[in-house]
């Protein structure tokens, strides 16, 4: 399990190759120079409540080869592109995500969903970030008039959540910040 965890300013977010049985959940990845989530002939993979916004140069998450695919309840915006999928089978499940404002360029050509596309209680709005604040966390805060704010499945909100904020049906209170924040 990946969870709770700032990526800011790396290569990559998270490059994940031949894994089985992992979640990335609750994680916010900005400003990252190639992908946000890059997922890479797995096996049972979940991503789950992550916020994925900035990341320059390709996509907010990119699959390939991955199968028992699960992408749920994720903000995937501003990025070069939305999520990308490559060889990945027609049963993934890819649901209650906004894929928002990816406006693809130089060799990205699509922009929201390439290779796959958003399934049941997915959306493309602004989630109305609170875009102002000493650091990414800050910025990535949702406003209250946001239309995201129960988007999810189950009414849930999307993308991350400050940890010890019960915002997701598993989270209980509560729990041990396993990843750094600035």
């Amino acid at each position: 399990v990946v969870r709770d965890n700032y990526f800011d300013n790396n290569y990559e977010g998270l490059f994940v190759i031949k894994a089985t049985g992992i979640t990335i959940q609750n994680n916010l990845i900005v400003n990252q120079r190639y992908d946000g989530i890059n997922i890479s002939e797995g096996s049972d993979v979940k991503v789950l409540y992550n916020t994925i916004d900035k990341n320059k140069i390709l996509r907010g998450i990119k699959v390939y080869k991955t199968t028992l695919l699960v992408i749920k309840n994720n903000l995937v915006t501003n990025n070069n592109g939305g999520i990308y999928c490559s060889s990945v089978p027609t049963n993934a499940v890819i649901a209650y995500n906004d894929v928002y404002s990816n406006k693809g360029s130089g060799r990205i050509a699509s922009s929201e969903y390439s290779g796959c596309a958003g399934g049941v209680g997915s959306v493309s709005v602004d989630p109305k970030y609170v875009g102002v604040g000493a650091n990414m966390m800050e910025k990535h805060e949702l406003k209250s008039d946001s239309p995201v704010l129960k988007a999810g499945e189950n009414s849930t909100k999307l993308g991350w959540s400050r940890p010890g904020e019960v915002s997701q049906p598993s989270q209980k209170g509560p729990k041990l910040i396993t990843g750094v924040f600035y």
